[in-house]
């Protein structure tokens, strides 16, 4: 049990090593586009489309680490159940966030199956 634990978190020690200039380019890039939209005028933009950080983030992950449609549909409905308690307890600022997140993994998921759907016509 011990050893299957070790390996696993090698196996993520060795992913973290292999890319973690992608990963601190991600995290830049957020940090650029949060300090930008917390300006005068831009944080009106902010107002209104909240999302556009993790928007970018989200297109910047697609690019750089190029996940399998799979592991996006798991992500995208592991974090609908993981918003449910935060509905419970009434904090809507969460559930709205969690909520964009994991519809923006759904459509991208069927934007990436739809290539497929097209083949098997």
């Amino acid at each position: 049990m011990w050893q299957n634990a070790k390996n696993k978190l090698d196996q993520r020690y060795r992913w973290l090593q292999d890319n973690a200039m992608n990963v601190f380019v991600v995290i830049v890039i957020h940090l650029v586009t949060s300090s930008i939209l917390a300006l005068p005028y831009f944080n009106l933009l902010y107002l209104v489309f909240g999302f556009i950080p993790f928007f970018i983030d989200w297109i910047l992950i697609l690019i750089l680490f190029k996940p399998s449609k799979e592991n996006i549909l798991k992500f995208g409905l592991a974090l609908f159940i993981i918003s449910f308690p935060f509905a419970v307890i009434d904090a809507k600022w969460l559930v709205e966030m969690i909520g964009n997140l994991s519809y923006l993994m759904i459509a991208t998921y069927i934007l990436f199956s739809l290539s497929e759907v097209r083949e098997n016509k």
